[in-house]
C-alpha cells in the first residue's frame, strides 16, 4: 500500500489502511495476531502455521483487496515471510521477513517496468 495516504488523500488513505487491516484479520485464525508494525507495514503472528496455509491466506487477501471496495481503490501489497521456532531470535525473524518483502517489491517494480515497456512498444508500433 505504498503512498496510499498521499495518493488518495488522508481520509481515503486511512480508509485503505482500515480496509487492509480488516481483510488481514478476516484471513487469520482467531488465535493469530496481525499487528500494524510501522506506517503501512504489518506483521502477522501466526503460531504453528504451515507455509502453504500462509500462501493460501495471502492469496485470499490479494483477491479480496484487488478490487475497489468501501470507497477505496484496489490495494496491492508485498509480503515477506519468515518462520520463527519457539526458541528462535524474533529480531532475526522480523529482519528476514523485511528483507524478503523488499526482494518481492523489487521484483514487482522490475516486472511492472517490463510490462510498461512492452505495452508502449505495442501501442507505438
Amino acid at each position: 500500500m505504498p503512498g496510499a495516504r498521499t495518493r488518495w488523500r488522508w481520509v481515503s488513505g486511512d480508509a485503505c489502511l482500515r480496509r487492509f487491516a480488516h481483510i488481514l484479520r478476516a484471513n487469520f485464525r482467531p488465535g493469530d495476531t496481525p499487528i500494524r508494525y510501522a506506517g503501512e507495514e504489518f506483521i502477522g503472528v501466526a503460531p504453528a502455521v504451515r507455509p502453504e496455509s500462509m500462501d493460501a491466506r495471502i492469496a485470499a487477501a490479494r483477491a479480496q483487496l484487488g478490487e475497489a471496495g468501501d470507497g477505496t481503490p484496489p490495494i496491492g501489497f508485498s509480503v515477506g515471510l519468515s518462520f520463527l521456532d519457539a526458541d528462535g531470535d524474533i529480531e532475526a525473524a522480523v529482519a528476514a521477513a523485511d528483507s524478503a518483502m523488499y526482494v518481492q517489491k523489487k521484483r514487482k517494480r522490475r516486472s511492472a517496468a517490463g510490462l510498461t515497456a512492452v505495452q508502449s512498444r505495442a501501442a507505438g508500433g
